[in-house]
């Protein structure tokens, strides 16, 4: 690996394209060194991302009113990119109260290492709450496309747990270009590393040093969130930083107040009688689904009668329009089976950098893909080993390939 920066304890480097920041050190001093070395491509993304984010918000509000109905008081809130930022940060101090204060110095080192403001640095840890409970999920072109699944067992060749997943995401050609791993050395809980983006201190795609690995996706729900909750980046963190198991890891979601509908796959390799399971949930209600022939699927299809067996889960009470997760959940399905009992590392490699599109079985790179034009990582994971494959700073990100890191002896 080649050291690209470092301040104090932490260092920032590359290794084929990927750049890996090291983190060590109090909250606070870990949240200063993280703004101080990514400063500028922190600033770069807040200009490059937020303003055509709220320009679509704003355009999508004007010509859909029927479909955010429920959502009228915060649409009626904002008319610029000024209100809009206003807004967001408004609704950001009310999840604040439910950030654990460790995070928190974590952020307030952050914004100061980076010369941002700290409600700035707040809301690029909660957009991701604000945009969905605002009802904008349903711009499906742009948001809502992510995939998951693990193996084990019987469905793989060594019989290894294996992880493969795309984080799906519009970029406004700048997100994917700002991709970071995180590895995070602190006195709070596990070494853990995360996929994620300049200025972003939480995870979505996580995995920590007692071989768990944790990924989430957004579900649709709008008659369950909540502001009063830990915004989803930091809630993913928080369940696979303090954890030792996945029952722990299962029991933070549980009882953390939390804000919007998402799913989260926990695996944990250790766990040879239930080695992952998925927490579906919004702000009041879970539940939790377990593998089937040693197979666990996370995308979200609605409704779909297979995947949502025999749980009560709310779901919206307005229609989707863009049924992509039906098609690349059949995608999906049809390639995990016909690999079963040999799926490994390169065949799982395959699938997720798939662009047949699952609705008219044609080469496409749109959203009934697993690969689409908005997949900003893609990972491949072995918890028992720590061996990761990881794709990203390209559209779709299997595209520019994988690059194999092995996280236990970063």
């Amino acid at each position: 690996m080649k050291k690209l920066n470092e301040y104090k304890k932490s260092s920032l480097w590359e290794k084929e394209g990927i750049k890996i920041l090291i983190l060590k050190g109090t909250p606070y001093e870990i949240g200063y060194a993280h703004g101080k070395i990514l400063g500028r491509q922190i600033q770069d993304l807040i200009k490059g991302f937020f303003q055509p984010l709220s320009d679509d918000l704003l355009k999508f509000s004007k010509e859909n009113p029927e479909l955010l109905k429920n959502s009228s008081e915060i649409i009626d809130s904002f008319t610029n990119i000024e209100s809009f930022l206003g807004l967001m940060k408004e609704k950001a101090k009310i999840m604040e109260k439910f950030i654990p204060e460790e995070y928190k110095e974590e952020i307030m080192g952050l914004a100061k290492g980076s010369s941002l403001d700290y409600e700035t640095a707040l809301i690029m840890q909660t957009f991701v709450d604000f945009v969905e409970q605002a009802g904008f999920l349903h711009i499906n072109e742009f948001f809502h496309s992510c995939t998951h699944f693990t193996a084990f067992n019987g469905a793989t060749k060594n019989g290894d747990l294996i992880l493969g997943r795309n984080l799906d995401w519009t970029s406004y050609g700048i997100a994917h270009k700002n991709a970071i791993l995180f590895f995070y050395q602190t006195k709070e809980g596990n070494d853990f590393v995360s996929v994620a983006w300049s200025g972003c201190i939480g995870a979505l795609t996580g995995f920590n040093f007692r071989n768990m690995s944790l990924t989430e996706e957004s579900l649709t729900v709008t008659n369950d969130v909540s502001f009063e909750g830990i915004p989803v980046f930091l809630l993913g963190r928080l369940a696979i930083q303090q954890p030792k198991t996945l029952e722990e890891s299962l029991n933070v979601l549980i009882n953390s107040p939390r804000t919007n509908g998402y799913h989260f796959i926990i695996c944990d390799s250790k766990n040879k009688h239930l080695p992952s399971v998925v927490f579906e949930c919004c702000a009041h209600k879970y539940a939790i689904r377990h593998p089937y022939n040693n197979l666990l699927f996370g995308v979200e299809v609605e409704p779909h009668p297979e995947h949502y067996r025999d749980h009560k889960i709310p779901h919206p009470d307005i229609p989707i329009t863009d049924e992509s997760s039906r098609y690349r959940y059949k995608r999906l399905k049809t390639l995990v089976q016909e690999n079963y009992g040999n799926l490994d590392v390169e065949i799982t490699k395959r699938i997720f950098s798939d662009k047949i599109d699952g609705k008219t079985e044609k080469k496409s790179a749109n959203l009934n893909c697993l690969s689409n034009n908005t997949t900003l990582h893609s990972v491949v994971y072995l918890p028992s080993s720590g061996e990761l494959h990881l794709a990203q700073g390209t559209i779709p990100a299997p595209d520019g390939g994988y690059i194999k890191i092995n996280l236990f002896t970063l």
